[in-house]
């Protein structure tokens, strides 16, 4: 086991029309020794190129990177001590599960005996035991994905990379598998750095998040810290579904005016000054009991089962839409909340006052 540390880490691409521009800018990152990180953010947002340069796929154009306590910049991929899983599984088709197992061991030159060893316990770890002798083609996607897992645990690396790996899969056996992996990193206690753009793997999985936009880092911290102090309106809308409502307004002696509305609160700026209000979906209810309040027209309605999403639009200011998620069917024309489950939000920088 190791830990991960991105010192000043940049990745500049060269490319028509734009020359020189930054993939990732400055990348200050410390991953704990047995940690499992989750580095989450939308497509093109650089967490995949941060698992390439770990892993040596891709070499820096400044900064240092080090696994445990010695630099790899200079390191070939083979040299690291990772072991990466691929979205798309990269399973030799003409070898059978076990001979995709063992093929870095036996590249690695261990004797016969430890390498059945090996490849035994993280079968049967994996529940792979009676598919041992099947090729590629003749397993489920989520056997598959297994094996894939399987043959970077046999090598017993400082470090595992996941790069989106239960994207290919479906709901319910991604549900299934994503809980897999959270007993496996406990029973390995090793390092563990997972890509993905689903948010909900993201906190589900972690001990730690890293949310990315554009190549920068948005937020780290643990999922419960950043879902309930973002640090910004990109974190505090792209963690939570559905994601926070933001309403933009302008503080008033009253309070914040939203459309023709006027929201009876105190704000974090000076009258006059435009504000962003956000509010998260679940954090609104359909009731008279409190003076705090907007007045919407409800425009549709999903069924979910156990709850209901509702969308609406603010009376007055059709433009500006409210998503509600309640249990209780009853409906009406205004939404509240409490005043303490609000977050304030510059309008110019999308950074959260208060």
């Amino acid at each position: 086991m190791a830990a991960v540390k991105l010192r000043g880490v940049t990745k500049r691409w060269q490319s028509p029309g734009q020359p020189g521009a930054y993939q990732l800018g400055a990348i200050d990152l410390e991953i704990g020794d047995g940690e499992l990180c989750t580095l989450v953010g939308p497509s093109g947002c650089g967490k995949s190129t941060i698992l390439r340069l770990i892993a040596g796929l891709e070499t820096p154009t400044s900064g240092e990177i080090y696994i445990g306590e010695k630099k790899v910049n200079d390191l070939p991929p083979r040299d690291r001590d990772v072991a990466m899983v691929f979205q798309n599984y990269a399973l030799y088709p003409h070898m059978t599960v076990a001979e995709n197992l063992s093929f870095s061991l036996r590249l690695r030159g261990l004797d016969k005996g430890t390498i059945r060893e090996r490849v035994q316990a993280v079968a049967k770890s994996l529940g792979l035991e009676s598919l041992l002798q099947r090729k590629p083609s003749q397993l489920s996607g989520g056997q598959q994905q297994r094996v894939a897992l399987g043959r970077a645990i046999v090598r017993q690396p400082q470090v595992f990379l996941l790069d989106e790996p239960l994207s290919n899969l479906d709901a319910q056996l991604r549900d299934n598998t994503r809980a897999e992996l959270k007993l496996l990193h406990r029973q390995l206690q090793t390092t563990m750095v997972y890509v993905t753009h689903d948010q909900v793997e993201a906190m589900t999985l972690a001990d730690r998040m890293v949310v990315l936009y554009q190549g920068q880092i948005q937020q780290v911290g643990t999922p419960q810290t950043i879902y309930q102090q973002p640090a910004n309106r990109m974190v505090a809308t792209f963690i939570g579904n559905p994601p926070m409502n933001i309403l933009p307004g302008v503080v008033t002696p009253e309070g914040i005016k939203i459309g023709e509305q006027i929201l009876a609160t105190a704000a974090p700026v000076p009258i006059g000054q435009p504000i962003e209000v956000g509010i998260r979906p679940q954090d609104l209810r359909f009731s008279p009991e409190t003076k705090l309040g907007l007045t919407v027209d409800i425009k549709l309605t999903e069924l979910l089962g156990a709850e209901i999403l509702v969308h609406a639009a603010l009376r007055g200011c059709p433009q500006t839409e409210i998503v509600v998620k309640v249990a209780d069917p009853g409906l009406g024309e205004k939404v509240y909340f409490s005043s303490d489950r609000l977050y304030f939000f510059a309008p110019a920088t999308g950074e959260r006052l208060g």
